[in-house]
């Protein structure tokens, strides 16, 4: 199995307050996985790194550079100065060690079976992706604009995540009663 869809499989996990966009570009670079909920805003790339060791300089900068260009991306789409927060993610192969750690520039390194309970997880503790968190477990205002920044990026990649009041709505012309 690749690495890609074992990432995509254990995302399958996540609930819907959580949309994942897979194989897109922003700017110059193609993403494998942006996830947006109100845990924040993630650039997911899953990666095959041998012999069960950690990700190079290349592949941390890589991630980094995607990160910058989602970032950039929804802060145009939302038409703002100040760049997104979006926290980028390296996924391994389940079963590497360490599960849960972050790396060079800022880059977080997670193994894929620990995927979900990393973006979940609402605390300071080992194991959790912790930008956006408060002190008292709760998320951050940011998570506020997570139904702008999915609907702004939906919008930008075309693509459907999720059904909308809308969608249950018939037309007014359909409507008992209408002319």
């Amino acid at each position: 199995t690749r690495v890609s869809d074992s990432v995509e499989d254990w995302l399958e996990q996540l609930d819907d307050r959580f949309a994942v966009f897979r194989g897109v570009r922003a700017g110059d670079s193609y993403v494998d996985l942006v996830v947006v909920g109100p845990s924040g805003t993630f650039t997911i790339k899953a990666s095959v790194v041998p012999n069960r060791g950690m990700p190079d300089g290349a592949k941390l900068r890589a991630a980094a550079r995607e990160r910058g260009e989602v970032s950039r991306l929804i802060s145009s789409l939302l038409q703002r100065g100040e760049p997104a927060g979006v926290d980028a993610v390296i996924c391994l192969a389940p079963g590497h060690k360490p599960v849960v750690e972050q790396g060079g520039n800022g880059v977080w390194i997670v193994a894929a079976e620990k995927i979900v309970p990393a973006l979940l997880k609402r605390s300071g503790r080992n194991g959790a992706i912790t930008r956006g968190v408060s002190q008292t477990g709760a998320f951050s205002a940011d998570a506020v604009d997570q139904f702008a920044i999915e609907k702004a990026l939906a919008a930008y990649w075309k693509v459907r995540v999720r059904k909308t009041l809308d969608d249950y709505t018939a037309p007014l012309s359909n409507r008992p009663g209408s002319l």
